[in-house]
């Protein structure tokens, strides 16, 4: 069982690393959720143990903590297993705690043209992607106000802080909370909402990816959005309530974005892929899924392409051994040279 310790080191983010996104701090070694993360001189989370191959072609990850890792070593990460796999592909893991769809595009936009090596980038999407809500609360907590630092301002109500210290010390506490209060339900209804009916903040906050995909495009620079679930979403079989991922793929599938919802696939593990009590953030096991599972599809099999998607009705089946792609017949040329690795 994997009870994370909750918090961040404050001095893990910086304010204006990408245009107006917050970053994390270059060269240095920080705290996440209990987890010493290393970050590297482009402000991107390594393993220290791993040497970076000097390869002439990249892969770039764009996300949020998903991507990221929090409470996870990150050899046991997704990006840590793919840096492994990888035999001649350097790999950027531009994820940061917090960032939303407008970030990836300011990541994009500065990023890729000062990297010509990059040929394939694929975005993590987390359903709380639409909202910039807590990217806003991080950026404010690093501006001073009224002689205070910012963090104290982020902690926000005495009731807050305690909430807080509770947090980032007591397991007790995680494991109390999560049973009584079902905070995976709490936190899906929540962002859930965003997708339901005839939300605006739904349009908004995925057109940010129409920037991601032109920018990509103008460097001939592959982009597939793996969509990813929320814990609750996999309670049952087949995963219910999955609305926000029905319309995030009809939106990709409009706008020529080559996709992947993983939601279907992920609901065939037997084990929980989640950090305990945790809504969105995969344990060392769910890393381990999603790692096999975008071997499979987006790397093995070259991440070919060659179905439709209209709406909300998918043409592929899970295990079917195909990306969805936006139109028939695409394929992102994702043919990485690749070498086996453990997946323990």
């Amino acid at each position: 069982m994997d009870i994370p310790t909750l918090g961040n080191s404050r001095e893990l983010f910086v304010a204006g690393a990408f245009g107006e996104s917050t970053g994390n701090r270059k060269d240095t070694v920080q705290i996440s959720f209990g987890v010493p993360v290393y970050i590297d001189e482009h402000g991107f989370r390594v393993d220290p143990d791993q040497t970076d191959s000097d390869a002439d072609e990249a892969l770039l990850l764009l996300g949020d903590s998903v991507a990221f890792g929090p409470g996870v070593e990150e050899g046991d990460t997704l990006a840590g297993r793919l840096r492994r796999s990888l035999a001649s592909v350097r790999l950027y893991n531009s994820a940061v705690i917090g960032y939303a769809t407008s970030d990836y595009a300011n990541v994009a936009e500065q990023f890729i043209p000062e990297h010509l090596e990059v040929r394939h980038a694929w975005l993590l999407f987390c359903l709380n992607d639409v909202s910039t809500t807590n990217a806003r609360q991080i950026q404010r907590s690093l501006v001073p106000e009224d002689g205070r630092e910012g963090i104290e301002r982020f902690r926000g109500t005495i009731l807050d802080s305690l909430n807080s210290f509770l947090r980032s010390r007591s397991e007790l506490y995680i494991f109390l909370k999560s049973r009584l209060t079902d905070p995976r339900m709490r936190y899906f209804q929540a962002d859930r909402a965003s997708y339901l009916g005839s939300n605006q903040s739904f349009e908004v906050g995925m057109r940010p990816l129409l920037r991601v995909r032109d920018v990509l495009a103008q460097h001939e620079v592959s982009l597939t959005v793996v969509v990813l679930p929320y814990a609750a979403q996999l309670r049952t079989q087949p995963p219910s309530q999955t609305e926000p991922q029905e319309r995030i793929v009809a939106f990709l599938a409009e706008n020529g974005i080559t996709h992947l919802d993983t939601t279907p696939f992920l609901a065939e593990e037997q084990e929980d892929l989640f950090l305990f009590g945790d809504p969105m953030h995969l344990s060392k096991a769910g890393h381990r899924a999603l790692f096999e599972l975008l071997r499979t599809r987006l790397l093995e099999d070259g991440g070919q392409g060659d179905v439709s998607v209209t709406g909300d009705k998918r043409a592929v089946e899970p295990r079917s051994g195909r990306v969805q792609s936006a139109r028939a017949g695409w394929s992102n040329n994702l043919n990485l040279p690749q070498r086996r690795v453990s997946v323990d």
